[in-house]
């Protein structure tokens, strides 16, 4: 009879007593061929989750259908709806609240600097040379934020209608800086819409 290597023994119950909370007599108790078993499922299903969740760190913004890049920050992702008030003679018990104006404040987007000049380029359509060469005419564009997930798959994206480059900020310099060199570009839109992808 041939015995089954403890050290693997011992690693095949580690592994399963860590995902499943069983208690070790009856991980002990399992034939070999059911624990190897179970730890490719257990194995399977820890991928399946690990590759569906989702962090805020990473996404994509793209331009016109054109990448700029990956960003480490966004923030402006908001909508506000104004409300006014109006006061009723005779009702004192309420004053009636209704909906005003929808405000999308900017954009801001930060990142480490790349070698890439997507950003800077598409900045620079909106003022300066090209604007003037462009017979002061801006162009508006769509751009887009999109969540990803770990293995890279598009989750969800943000569609910002009619938006231009309003500023961008490239790294402070310092001999004695530690910091990651980051350049921040700010848009200004008319709206966004959400999506599943």
């Amino acid at each position: 009879m041939k015995l089954y290597p403890a050290e693997a023994l011992w690693d095949e119950i580690a592994y399963l007593a860590y995902h499943l909370h069983w208690p070790l007599d009856d991980l002990l108790d399992l034939e070999h061929t059911d624990r190897a078993r179970l730890i490719r499922r257990v194995a399977d299903l820890n991928d399946a989750f690990y590759d569906d969740r989702v962090t805020a760190a990473t996404f994509l913004f793209e331009v016109d259908g054109q990448t700029i890049g990956q960003f480490m920050e966004v923030s402006g992702l908001q909508v506000e709806v104004t409300v006014e008030t109006i006061e009723e003679g005779g009702q004192n018990g309420f004053t009636h609240r209704l909906p005003g104006r929808m405000t999308w404040p900017n954009i801001t987007l930060k990142r480490g600097i790349t070698q890439s000049d997507n950003l800077f380029t598409w900045m620079t359509k909106s003022s300066g040379e090209q604007f003037a060469a462009a017979g002061n005419t801006l162009t508006r564009s769509t751009a887009a934020i999109t969540l990803l997930g770990p293995a890279g798959r598009r989750l969800r994206a943000w569609e910002f209608v009619d938006a231009f480059p309003v500023k961008w900020s490239g790294p402070d310099f310092a001999a004695t800086a530690t910091d990651v060199a980051t350049e921040t570009l700010e848009i200004a839109h008319h709206g966004f819409r959400a999506t599943d992808l």
